[in-house]
């Protein structure tokens, strides 16, 4: 994250920050023996403060019509595996491989996932943003859909 910031790659920074944030959260639900570092997430939530502008978190609202358990790799539900929780080492996810309905997008302040921010906004003359930095955007700056859900 530090080297991202100097190197000024912020959004960058951001990811290392979040993926920190949450392998710091997964490490004390996976085991008693890391309560040793039970001080460490609110150590990066200082940083987040610190270091960053307040973000605009999304929400989605959606209708799945189908999804997977990231342990079995059957049908999310079928063997009872519970997403968040760790089995046998490695902590269980609700993988959604389709949706039917994106039915809202709210913005809320705890997410479940600060990955999904808002990245660039509109200014008064026309033109787009960076959020984190504020700096003008020129079109090549842009992410394109591709870059932002992942595909």
């Amino acid at each position: 994250m530090f080297v991202a910031l100097k190197e000024d790659r912020s959004g960058e920074a951001w990811d290392h920050l979040v993926a920190s944030q949450n392998a710091a959260t997964a490490a004390l639900r996976a085991h008693d023996a890391m309560r040793d570092l039970e001080a460490y997430p609110e150590k990066l939530l200082l940083h987040e403060g610190n270091l960053f502008p307040p973000q605009l978190f999304l929400s989605p609202a959606m209708t799945v019509g189908f999804s997977e358990c990231s342990i079995c790799n059957e049908p999310y539900g079928d063997r009872g595996h519970i997403a968040g929780k760790a089995y046998m080492g490695e902590f269980c996810a609700r993988k959604i491989s389709d949706v039917t309905e994106v039915s809202e997008l709210s913005f809320v302040e705890q997410p479940k996932d600060k990955r999904r921010r808002i990245i660039m906004v509109a200014d008064d003359q026309g033109g787009k943003r960076d959020f984190l930095t504020w700096r003008p955007l020129k079109n090549e700056d842009e992410p394109d859909c591709d870059t932002l859900f992942g595909k």
